[in-house]
């Protein structure tokens, strides 16, 4: 469906020249009249009326919290109340496009995304089914970096951790993940199990009764004994996870046991420390602040190891230090 913005509102554009930036009304090009977070919430809610008597699968993709910070003006009125010194976001610089109160809309953009999924679990409950139906909540990627529009230090978006948004540090990949499942999952239960999206297809499988056969080419562990708090753990305790991204300067890590060894800038030209690996362990120090690379070189080499053996060659996303390229 079309969105009813007229005229469409750019999503890189510059505060025309000569007006008074301090102005609300200088910001108002920016507002649309039609927003599309509530149109999806909307078609969510219909498909679950239209399928609750049957089994479904429901695919919910928010594009809230995100830049730019685009939110309807009532939903503003809660944080600008607060009286936050909230300089206006004029996009010198680069970014997306201006805003008059930068972080009372990051935090509007949050709350109005509670308030959407929280719609959908009501339904479930309205219509019946909840006690049927698992909810996933969870991100893909930790808090961005464009500070001038997401002042993560004033929110403390990702607290002790280290990395924001491109940087496989755990800052940038480490993000929540929340399961409900009236009468099959504990409420207020926790686990620590280290888990990534591949790993749903394998678990949605199994709780429908359909085991994803052992030779299949489809990577992730079955996440039910986490989420039940039972069965066999030790093959989930056990497993490594392994990352790499040729954006943001080209990274690499692997996570195995309480270790983590990583890579950076691995596509910087002439970069004769690429190949050198951080190694953290993540259990006792999550926000990595101490490299201990040096008073543990077997743990490192293992780390190398097992970052050669997962690592495939690919025209579409080289890094240079891993592939000569």
């Amino acid at each position: 469906f079309p969105l009813k913005n007229t005229p469409p509102i750019p999503g890189h554009a510059n505060l025309p020249k000569g007006v008074d930036k301090t102005d609300p009304k200088s910001y108002d090009m920016f507002k649309g009249q039609d927003y599309a977070p509530e149109h999806i919430n909307r078609q969510a809610l219909k498909f679950i009326d239209k399928h609750r008597d049957k089994p479904f699968f429901l695919y919910y993709p928010s594009i809230i919290p995100h830049v730019a910070l685009h939110v309807p003006d009532k939903e503003l009125v809660r944080y600008n109340e607060l009286g936050w010194d909230d300089p206006p976001f004029t996009r010198d610089g680069g970014g997306y496009t201006p805003h008059y109160t930068p972080r009372a809309a990051y935090a509007s953009m949050i709350t109005l995304l509670d308030k959407y999924v929280g719609r959908l679990v009501l339904a479930l409950d309205l219509y019946g089914i909840a006690d049927n139906t698992i909810v996933i909540f969870t991100s893909d990627n930790g808090t961005t970096h464009l500070k001038k529009e997401v002042d993560y230090d004033f929110f403390n978006s990702v607290g002790r951790l280290r990395g924001l948004k491109g940087s496989l540090y755990e800052g940038g990949i480490r993000v929540p993940l929340i399961v409900k499942w009236p009468g099959k999952i504990k409420p207020g239960s926790t686990s620590e199990i280290l888990s990534g999206f591949e790993d749903w297809i394998p678990t949605l499988m199994s709780l429908v009764g359909q085991p994803i056969k052992k030779k299949s080419s489809i990577d992730g562990f079955d996440l039910s004994p986490a989420l039940f708090q039972k069965g066999d753990h030790d093959s989930l305790v056990s497993r490594k996870i392994y990352r790499e991204f040729a954006g943001y300067r080209g990274q690499q890590a692997i996570w195995f046991g309480p270790w983590k060894g990583i890579r950076q800038g691995l596509n910087v030209k002439n970069n004769s420390s690429a190949l050198d690996i951080q190694l953290y362990h993540v259990d006792s120090d999550p926000s990595e602040s101490k490299n201990i690379a040096s008073d543990f070189p077997d743990v490192v080499e293992k780390a190398r190891i097992l970052m050669k053996r997962e690592h495939t060659p690919s025209k579409l996303f080289p890094i240079r230090a891993l592939d000569n390229n």
